[in-house]
């Protein structure tokens, strides 16, 4: 009979109680939770979707000039594109990479509580 492998628990990390400007960067600088660097790529490919977003605007413009259920339909994934690179890339705060040291601290600390943040920031968390 197979023993099934159980992985160790995981940690995010967390700059502090509230995410910062340098909570994002700080992420990007440190190890991934399984000990591996941060690829270029993972901490790069949210700018692919500037990228993508303007190159799309400028499609729908230059191809599309009626404004029919086709450019409509097109219009989708050119939004999503600006979308995820404001959410991932820099938001409108000029904080670079704020969506998942926010995420985390809000949402996140709702669904998972403390589990979530390293055991010296969560006995902070529970104190008056």
């Amino acid at each position: 009979m197979a023993r099934a492998v159980v992985a160790p628990p995981c940690r995010l990390r967390v700059s502090g109680m509230a995410p910062v400007a340098r909570s994002g960067p700080e992420i990007l600088a440190g190890p991934n939770l399984d000990g591996s660097a941060v690829s270029w790529f993972d901490a790069n490919w949210m700018f692919f979707s500037w990228a993508f977003a303007l190159f799309g605007t400028g499609v729908l413009v230059a191809r599309f000039p009626l404004r029919d259920a086709h450019w409509v339909g097109w219009l989708a994934p050119v939004a999503y594109w600006f979308h995820q690179a404001e959410e991932h890339a820099f938001d409108l705060r000029g904080w670079r990479y704020a969506f998942v040291p926010a995420l985390n601290q809000g949402f996140g600390r709702s669904l998972f509580g403390d589990a979530a943040l390293p055991t010296s920031l969560a006995a902070r968390s529970t104190r008056g």
